[in-house]
């Protein structure tokens, strides 16, 4: 019999994330394919964004000693489609697990404007 499997690979950046206690401990994390719009409003930055759940306490605590809104993440999970669950004014059928992550840092060099050097945070972005 062979192997059945559905996995996903994504590769973007964190564009929010929320904890939940009830009813099920959960940290809902969104991930954006395209980089943020710096012109959009603070809260609206990314126009596109996919959620992600988290289960599992260690990689809770994990992702919320090491992760960022902006951080860029590299992640891989599972997947499944069940019966339509309510939520707000609409249903989802879709659950997207994140089974694994890690922070990708990029390497920049100090920026220099008007003579000034300016050093990005760490795992900053730079578009």
């Amino acid at each position: 019999m062979p192997d059945y499997f559905m996995q996903f690979q994504v590769f973007g950046e964190v564009a929010g994330f929320l904890l939940l206690k009830e009813p099920e401990k959960r940290l809902l994390v969104d991930i954006s394919s395209l980089p943020r719009d710096l012109h959009a409003a603070k809260q609206r930055g990314y126009a596109s964004r996919t959620c992600f759940s988290i289960f599992e306490e260690d990689l809770i605590t994990g992702f919320l000693r090491q992760m960022s809104v902006g951080d860029t993440i590299k992640a891989t999970g599972t997947f499944a489609q069940t019966n339509y669950v309510p939520h707000k004014t609409s249903y989802i059928d879709t659950t997207f697990h994140l089974l694994d992550f890690r922070k990708i840092d990029r390497n920049v060099g100090a920026l220099e404007m008007n003579g000034q050097v300016i050093e990005p945070a760490p795992g900053a972005m730079v578009h």
